[in-house]
């Protein structure tokens, strides 16, 4: 599907859409950047664009109920649905790609927080690759990876495989969750159910 977007006469801009229009810089030729949920809907349905590329944080959830809900006008607009949509994200966070699957994101990219506007133009406007697509990105995230809010703006990762009880730090989740190697974990293999 998305292939066919990229070929000769499909457009050849790329419009980026993020809460932060700073963090990408200026638009240049063949890119035009959108800073609102409401003005890359419109900008996707007025022109034509070869890749949609929308940047979705994590937290506050409000916010990234915005622009998943932009995912999902985009997939489901007569105009913007076969146009290839790249959800860009900081890191995997299993709750927010597995939202961004149900708003019917073709590919997810992970971009890092501090990227610079350089490095995110160029994730921003590159081809996607067969490993970026959604279903091949969840398959790799464990599904037992579950969220605990700390406050509006702090989450902790857990392990649902033992009841949510296990808090999952940075290496465990970058060397294990984040990975296929999850399904190698004691606990993705024998789960604690009972106290």
């Amino acid at each position: 599907m998305g292939e066919r977007a990229f070929e000769a006469g499909a457009g050849d801009r790329v419009l980026y859409c993020g809460f932060n229009r700073d963090s990408l810089g200026d638009a240049g030729e063949g890119l035009a950047v959108a800073s609102s949920p409401v003005r890359c809907l419109s900008l996707a349905v007025e022109n034509s664009y070869r890749l949609i590329a929308v940047r979705v944080e994590p937290l506050p959830e409000k916010e990234r109920a915005e622009w998943t809900g932009l995912c999902s006008a985009l997939k489901t607009n007569s105009r913007t649905r076969m146009i290839p949509l790249v959800a860009l994200l900081v890191a995997p966070h299993r709750a927010s790609m597995e939202d961004l699957a149900k708003a019917g994101v073709d590919y997810l990219r992970f971009v890092g927080l501090h990227s610079t506007a350089g490095e995110l133009r160029a994730d921003v406007v590159r081809k996607p690759c067969p490993e970026e697509e959604t279903g091949a990105q969840l398959a790799r995230i464990c599904p037992r990876l579950h969220y605990t809010p700390i406050d509006q703006s702090r989450e902790m990762a857990v392990c649902g495989a033992y009841r949510d009880r296990l808090v999952l730090g940075s290496r465990t989740l970058k060397d294990l969750c984040h990975q296929t190697a999850h399904a190698h974990c004691q606990y993705f293999l024998s789960p604690v159910t009972t106290e």
